[in-house]
């Protein structure tokens, strides 16, 4: 009996948040401390991070069962990189093994020149709730200085 109490002592003391980092990025910025992959754009992130989200989903498996996560956020890196097809299976797959909330807040962080208005619905449509738009100037001349990319 005592057993019980404590396994369910830890399990309402299971995080009901998720961080999931995805370090694709176009390119390293000098001041950037964070484990990033350069990738640049296009077929070369998908491949990178198609390879990287099924590893995620390996080590999914091997965590203990909580309670419904109630927050995830996608960080980086540059997540507005990875395709949204992507993110969507990994969510559902996170829905399968942990639950998601149906109220859930699901954070994606992006950076205002690797997406467009068809790439945000696609985000939407794959669970994206909430969007942290990482902007360090918007003088473009500020983004060269600080080894970032102008926005398209």
């Amino acid at each position: 009996m005592r057993w019980f109490a404590v396994a369910a002592a830890a399990e309402a003391l299971a995080p009901s948040s998720i961080y999931v980092h995805l370090p694709f990025c176009r390119r390293r910025c000098f001041y950037c401390d964070f484990p990033v992959v350069v990738s640049g754009d296009g077929a070369a992130t998908d491949a990178r991070a198609a390879a990287y989200f099924a590893y995620l989903e390996k080590e999914l498996a091997t965590q203990p069962p909580g309670g419904a996560l109630e927050t995830v956020y996608f960080g980086g890196g540059t997540p507005s990189l990875v395709p949204p097809e992507l993110l969507k299976r990994f969510i559902r797959r996170l829905d399968e093994t942990r639950g998601v909330s149906r109220d859930a807040e699901v954070t994606l962080e992006c950076d205002p020149g690797t997406f467009d208005a068809a790439k945000l619905g696609a985000f939407v449509g794959a669970g994206v709730t909430r969007v942290s738009l990482g902007v360090q100037s918007f003088d473009d001349s500020i983004l060269e200085a600080a080894g970032r990319a102008p926005p398209r």
